[in-house]
């Protein structure tokens, strides 16, 4: 007798394992941190007269980054990845696909190149890679919906759901608060944090008095109309 199946039997993925970018931050890192700002010679990096206040902010907060990832540096971690459940093509990231990541990171990467530079020919760089987004994200959308109402039961049906969802007014929530009482909130909240506010270990003038004022002499020099 000869018994034929054709049922498949599912086996259950196996846990693949997920690399992601972890900062370990320990006492030790945190206090080598500190150290390493205090030998850092702020002024000197900061001396020219000349830069704008974006420039100057520019070129400390990088190098404050600088040293924050050599004391507290970058590293990989493998975690096992959970048993993901497939997406139904009615989430609203459906749409986006790996590509876009990786579009959204150039975004990304040319915004800092910009903001770091301020060039014209960067600015423009961004301004292209970023209307290149957009379009690739509107694109994938309506493939999505195209996708969505096809493959539905009901194309009609379908694509009246996508165009309720996009134009029904959005549903403002009433509360039971009252103008009285979110006003006292807020008042009594200035009062909270004003009590709670410690004295100041130092005023303004100490640190101003601490500042060693370079010496200058004044000459008088007799000069000619020639």
């Amino acid at each position: 007798m000869e018994i034929k199946c054709n049922c498949l039997l599912e086996v259950a993925p196996k846990e693949t394992p997920v690399v992601k970018m972890v900062r370990n931050i320990s006492v030790n890192s945190i206090l080598y941190f500190k150290f390493c700002l205090s030998e850092m010679n702020w002024l000197e990096l900061l001396k020219c007269k000349t830069m704008t206040a974006e420039t100057m902010f520019d070129q400390f907060f990088n190098k404050f980054l600088e040293i924050f990832n050599d004391c507290c540096p970058l590293k990989c971690v493998k975690a096992k990845a959970h048993t993901v459940k497939k997406r139904s093509i009615k989430s609203h990231l459906a749409w986006y696909t790996p590509e876009l990541e990786i579009l959204r990171k150039r975004v990304m990467g040319y915004r800092t190149v910009f903001k770091t530079t301020g060039s014209e020919q960067a600015l423009r760089a961004y301004k292209e890679i970023r209307c290149r987004y957009r379009k690739s994200v509107n694109q994938a959308k309506l493939v999505a919906n195209v996708n969505f109402i096809e493959s539905a039961s009901n194309p009609c049906q379908a694509a009246w759901s996508l165009i309720k969802k996009k134009t029904s007014p959005a549903v403002n929530e009433t509360t039971n608060i009252s103008a009285d009482e979110f006003n006292n909130f807020f008042i009594e909240s200035v009062h909270a944090i004003k009590a709670a506010e410690s004295k100041p270990v130092a005023t303004s003038s100490h640190f101003l008095r601490n500042i060693v004022q370079p010496q200058q002499k004044l000459h008088w020099e007799t000069v000619s109309q020639s």
